[in-house]
């Protein structure tokens, strides 16, 4: 399994590279098969990454106040120390494999009645892509907890959530791909600076970007892998990071988004592919 999108899993959209395009799927996905994941690539003569994302909505509280989906991932791939940044920061990752997708599509069916939404990327080993979780969120502020359990609290403006993705082998078993998030914000305004480089001046416009490092999180995903990215229990806390990244409400009701992520490994012996 594997811009813009609503959200839910390159897989879920763009720094410095392409960007997921989202549409809809015609059909679910045979809940037998693992998406993104119908071959299996020769990885000695590799040149690209296919990130995919699928995303869901459902309900506030049908994941983040639930273990229905939690129970089948294996959420210590992250490491402890992470895991427990997440949990504070309202947000939760776990590690899945092709044997538990059947129960998990048919979780998600049963959950919310709709089809998955579909994202991908095509990318060079360790290009940076950036999935867009939310647009144009308010001014507010936000308290996010270190990796050591301080918190810290900060104003930031109006601006897009977003989640920075990079993918290559894993180097300790090149059958795996390393995946790593990095949760960023974006502001909405551009901002005129200098830029100094060797003998040059130049003048730059761009927007502020915030990258919250005490969440960043790497996992080792095997050729029958996928990640899960949902809301923890902490999410209900507005000023937290799960919070305005995954929730959202809609007439009035709050919503909370869910993100599938699994990476392909392209073989150049065997699949011609285009990297932007």
């Amino acid at each position: 399994m594997k811009n813009r999108f609503s959200i839910f899993i390159c897989a879920l959209l763009v720094v410095g590279g392409s960007g997921c395009k989202r549409q809809s799927m015609d059909t679910d996905p045979d809940p037998g098969v693992l998406p993104g994941r119908n071959t299996k690539p020769d990885t000695r003569n590799f040149r690209a990454i296919r990130l995919s994302l699928y995303s869901i909505e459902v309900p506030a509280g049908m994941v983040s106040g639930s273990e229905d989906v939690w129970s089948y991932l294996n959420e210590e791939a992250v490491g402890v120390e992470t895991l427990t940044a997440l949990g504070l920061n309202g947000l939760r990752v776990g590690l899945g494999q092709q044997s538990d997708w059947p129960y998990l599509a048919k979780l998600f069916r049963k959950l919310t009645g709709r089809k998955l939404t579909e994202g991908a990327s095509t990318l060079r080993p360790g290009q940076v892509t950036q999935i867009t979780l939310n647009v144009e969120s308010p001014a507010k502020t936000l308290f996010i907890y270190q990796r050591d359990r301080t918190m810290y609290g900060s104003d930031f403006p109006v601006g897009d959530y977003l989640l920075a993705v990079s993918c290559t082998l894993d180097e300790d078993d090149p059958r795996k791909t390393l995946l790593t998030a990095l949760p960023q914000m974006r502001t909405s305004q551009v901002f005129t600076r200098r830029k100094i480089t060797d003998d040059k001046v130049q003048v730059v416009s761009a927007p502020d970007l915030t990258s919250f490092k005490s969440v960043m999180f790497r996992l080792s995903i095997p050729d029958d892998g996928f990640i899960v990215i949902g809301p923890g229990s902490q999410s209900r806390r507005k000023s937290s990071l799960g919070s305005v990244m995954l929730r959202r409400e809609k007439k009035g009701l709050p919503f909370e988004n869910v993100l599938i992520l699994s990476a392909e490994i392209f073989s150049s012996r065997t699949t011609p592919v285009s990297v932007e």
